[in-house]
């Protein structure tokens, strides 16, 4: 596993799945911020095995919390109805991998989503401040 080019192909996975999100007639109102952490995951990861130890535990630090966000604004996707479940279950699949492959720890497991209670049927009412 090269994991400077298996973090290139997140970010290409991420930006994929952006496009599609960004062309459904209802936008997700943060793709552009899963975008920059999908990016942000692959330039922190790249060139990985060039770098002295210490720089690659602290760029697979930086590539791994990136794709914890990632992973984190694809459950909202999914739980606000933007995404289902199938859509965001490939690039969710590869942020795990690649986050086992840089750090040698899972991610932590985000809420199941019987715990999340929705105040609307529309995505879009469904939060109030």
């Amino acid at each position: 596993m090269n994991r400077s080019n298996d973090a290139f192909d997140f970010a290409i996975r991420v930006a994929e799945l952006v496009r599609y999100v960004r062309e459904k007639p209802e936008r997700f109102p943060l793709a552009a911020e899963m975008l920059a952490a999908g990016v942000r995951a692959g330039m922190a990861a790249r060139d990985l095995e060039d770098l002295a130890d210490a720089a690659q535990a602290s760029r697979a630090r930086e590539a791994s919390a990136a794709i914890d966000e990632v992973r984190y604004y694809l459950e909202m996707a999914v739980r606000s109805g933007y995404l289902t479940e199938l859509e965001a279950a490939r690039v969710r699949q590869m942020g795990t991998d690649l986050r086992e492959a840089l750090t040698g720890e899972s991610p932590l497991p985000l809420p199941l989503p019987s715990t999340y209670e929705s105040t609307s049927d529309h995505p879009d009412q469904g939060a109030s401040s």
